[in-house]
């Protein structure tokens, strides 16, 4: 019987909580790292040669326990012509709900928008890490995206008023990412951070996140998983009230805001190993005792793995995350 993800980790760094940084949670490229390697930021957007530098520059100054690209690459968004970090954000209703399942294309993930690239970084990265380094790429939640490539306002009167049409746009939405989810497996991906900062408890409520949540985000988890991979899925504010969920959807790992109670989501959670927790703004800005602080507070809460509650912005500095390091007693 295959060991949990949390056995894993426990069996894995055994001295310390691992700290990892998904792409997922940081805006984008440091400012501080970008002037150190001499990066142009176009480059780091299209050029895989340097987008590998930038992420082994990151985790040498950084000291993360994984690789990554270290910052939000929206690629899946701009194949659907939505939102890109390349343009801005998304300007029109590109996709109604109403057929909208007959809207939204089939993905080709080794030649749409940015996804080869993505590739291909993978490919690069995975020579550098080893069983204490996972590779970890990132995909959008199905929320998330959604809200990319459409007004959040419309998919919110969807999900009340036309469950059926949610239900199919959600549904197209996660075949695409399950593809392109297989694809960075296959050049090499061991785990998938998926960012889900749209289905939170506020945003949706428990009920809805227990319809469509555990449906859709459960979906995805579940295909991720069957292609071989570890799956850590993050989700926006509190959701000490979503355990139920949270353990029907399965991932191996969730990633949580520094609102939640740690001990009470440790406590009704079994298999599912908590990341994250240590408040993002402090990260961001320091200095670097208040890190270390903050991350043995979570690490006392429970937490399996050490990182940033929610995103870091491109003004944070690497030996800030580096502090994470610093909390290294298990308490879980």
């Amino acid at each position: 019987m295959k060991p949990t993800y949390k056995a894993y980790l426990k069996e894995t760094f055994k001295t310390k909580l691992p700290a990892f940084m998904a792409g997922g949670l940081i805006s984008a490229p440091l400012d501080e790292l970008v002037k150190e390697g001499g990066f142009e930021l176009n480059a780091l957007s299209t050029d895989p040669s340097e987008i590998v530098r930038y992420a082994l520059l990151f985790r040498e100054k950084a000291k993360t326990d994984n690789l990554s690209i270290p910052y939000i690459m929206t690629v899946e968004s701009e194949a659907y012509g939505g939102e890109s970090e390349q343009r801005g954000t998304v300007e029109d209703e590109h996709y109604p709900f109403d057929s909208v399942h007959a809207r939204i294309p089939v993905l080709d993930p080794g030649k749409d928008a940015r996804m080869p690239l993505v590739a291909d970084v993978m490919r690069r990265l995975k020579p550098h890490c080893n069983k204490e380094a996972p590779l970890i790429a990132d995909v959008a939640g199905p929320f998330a995206l959604a809200t990319s490539v459409t007004h959040a306002k419309g998919l919110l009167t969807a999900l009340k008023n036309s469950p059926e049409d949610a239900h199919a746009f959600l549904d197209a939405l996660v075949d695409n990412t399950l593809v392109y989810a297989g694809s960075l497996g296959d050049a090499g991906a061991d785990t998938i951070f998926i960012t889900e900062n749209f289905a939170s408890y506020l945003t949706v409520g428990p009920g809805f996140f227990e319809e469509f949540g555990v449906r859709h985000i459960g979906r995805l988890v579940g295909g991720i998983k069957a292609f071989g991979m570890n799956t850590i899925l993050h989700l926006c504010g509190d959701v000490t009230a979503l355990a139920s969920s949270i353990q029907a959807i399965g991932m191996d790992a969730v990633s949580v805001d520094n609102s939640t109670d740690v001990p009470s989501l440790v406590a009704a959670l079994s298999d599912v190993a908590v990341m994250g927790n240590v408040c993002a703004e402090t990260v961001t800005s320091g200095p670097s005792g208040a890190v270390v602080a903050a991350a043995g507070r979570a690490a006392d809460g429970g937490v399996s793995i050490l990182s940033s509650a929610c995103g870091i912005d491109a003004s944070c500095r690497a030996g800030h995350i580096a502090a994470l390091f610093s909390a290294l007693n298990r308490s879980n």
